[in-house]
């Protein structure tokens, strides 16, 4: 029983480590994804995206609207936020540093009503100049 113990005290010394070592060499995104009024969005889609190598996470808000993006490897980032009604946010020109947390609120729009009419022309199913029944 005693060894037991000890083993599961090495893994988690060894775990905490680990975290504790990725997080030095990453940065994280974190914020509030808001209404124009200030109320929390639930369920945007909030995505960081490595401009210099093209690596891309995201997440999920909850029903506070908090995001947290972590382990981000340094480097410079555009954040694109979504959600249902709303129109697309984005920041770009993050900058995320070893060991950092970046904290980075975004106040989202409302979306705008677009209706494209599309007209094409077509020619006459009959002959106007062509008064004869058959």
């Amino acid at each position: 029983m005693r060894t037991m113990f000890l083993g599961f005290l090495l893994l988690a010394a060894t775990t905490t480590r680990s975290f504790g070592q990725a997080s030095a060499i990453n940065g994280e995104l974190t914020g509030t994804v808001t209404d124009p009024s200030g109320a929390a969005i639930a369920g945007a889609a909030v995505q960081a995206t490595n401009t210099g190598t093209g690596f891309k996470k995201s997440v999920k808000t909850p029903e506070s609207g908090l995001y947290r993006i972590p382990l981000l490897p340094v480097g410079t980032y555009e954040l694109e936020v979504q959600a249902a009604g709303f129109g697309t946010a984005k920041r770009t020109e993050i900058v995320v540093n070893a060991g950092a947390s970046v904290t980075l609120d975004v106040a989202m729009t409302i979306a705008t009503a677009s209706t494209i009419v599309e007209i094409t022309s077509t020619a006459a199913l009959t002959d106007p100049d062509r008064s004869a029944r058959q």
